[in-house]
């Protein structure tokens, strides 16, 4: 069966486990489990070397680029078009010199956070006070034991950056590598607001993928300018609010809405296709239930990458420094993958 035309296109990459390289090919998930399996038999004998499908990618031993190539070309190349990416481990490489390897911007990091081990690692915690701000409640967890409690306090609880020593009002959890360019990937979390949180027409972010410096530019945080996520879910006076950066206008895009009730718990499912060409999408579901925008679109096709180091997730709570009220936001169960099937 071949894959949807509308698929992302199959994308390699040389990466380390265990301090041994592998041979990545992802985005060929489309094909199905049965015919994935059998690509990746095909390419093992091939290459004569051990391999595996793992979270709907396929994982052969050794550094086999330019087999994996060869055969993708000789057997894939009348149904789709592809797109090949390698990058390998080597730090020397001079990124500006022609002809070297695409950088790499590491491995990728699948997310399967739920709390109850009560630790956050390798997470990064942007919040004033552990055990204030931040803390494990075991009250009302979604499942097991404990939860994450993201708490901004009422008049003027202000986190400041280490970096910029900027002021702002969020308490929330971050991880890179989570969202790289020219990757599909499925997201799931767990979200409830707290029964007392209070309404507010100012703008507040109940989770979002923020962009990066790209190294391979030779940009560093330093002198990265400022940019509204390219993607984000906001919350508004009772509504879940899907916003998109738009680079038509340079500014944000509410692309969706639809209601939220507080106290209890809801899913929020997303499916990405991270790119910085037009043929990136994004969709989302609430409680199993697509989320349409007011015409009826469920999934919105742009660009949604800055540069080709791509995004990261923060979970949590982030507002506008106007609101002066207290806001407590719980998450539990952050999961992602390359299938549907592995966030689930």
């Amino acid at each position: 069966m071949p894959a949807n035309p509308n698929s992302p296109k199959p994308v390699i990459r040389v990466e380390k486990r265990g301090g041994k390289e592998v041979t990545v090919i992802r985005n060929l998930h489309t094909y199905g489990s049965a015919r994935l399996e059998k690509i990746a038999g095909d390419i093992k004998k091939s290459c004569g070397c051990g391999g595996t499908v793992k979270n709907g990618a396929i994982e052969i031993q050794g550094n086999k680029n330019d087999a994996v190539k060869s055969y993708l070309i000789k057997n894939l190349l009348a149904l789709i078009l592809v797109l090949f990416m390698t990058s390998c481990k080597s730090p020397s490489v001079n990124i500006n010199e022609p002809g070297t390897q695409p950088y790499d911007y590491g491995e990728l990091a699948l997310l399967n956070l739920d709390f109850n081990s009560q630790t956050y690692s390798p997470w990064e915690g942007q919040y004033t006070a552990d055990g204030v701000n931040f803390s494990y409640d075991e009250t009302g967890a979604y499942e097991g034991s404990h939860c994450g409690k993201f708490k901004i306090g009422a008049d003027g609880d202000l986190w400041t950056s280490p970096n910029t020593g900027l002021q702002s009002a969020r308490s929330e959890l971050q991880l890179f590598n989570t969202a790289p360019s020219d990757t599909e990937l499925y997201y799931s979390w767990y979200i409830r607001l707290d029964s007392s949180y209070t309404e507010s027409d100012n703008w507040q972010v109940i989770g979002q993928f923020h962009d990066q410096p790209d190294p391979a530019l030779g940009e560093t945080w330093s002198t990265y300018p400022a940019h509204s996520p390219p993607l984000a879910y906001k919350y508004r006076n009772g509504n879940l609010i899907i916003s998109v950066y738009s680079w038509d206008t340079n500014s944000v895009m509410d692309i969706a809405s639809v209601p939220l009730s507080k106290g209890v718990w809801h899913r929020i499912k997303t499916r990405v296709f991270w790119s910085t060409e037009s043929t990136g999408f994004v969709e989302v579901w609430l409680d199993g239930v697509p989320i349409e925008s007011a015409s009826a679109i469920t999934r919105y096709t742009a660009k949604n990458c800055f540069n080709n180091a791509g995004n990261y997730i923060k979970i949590g709570l982030y507002r506008s420094n106007n609101i002066t009220t207290e806001g407590i936001v719980y998450y539990d169960n952050i999961k992602s993958g390359l299938t549907s099937e592995s966030v689930d």
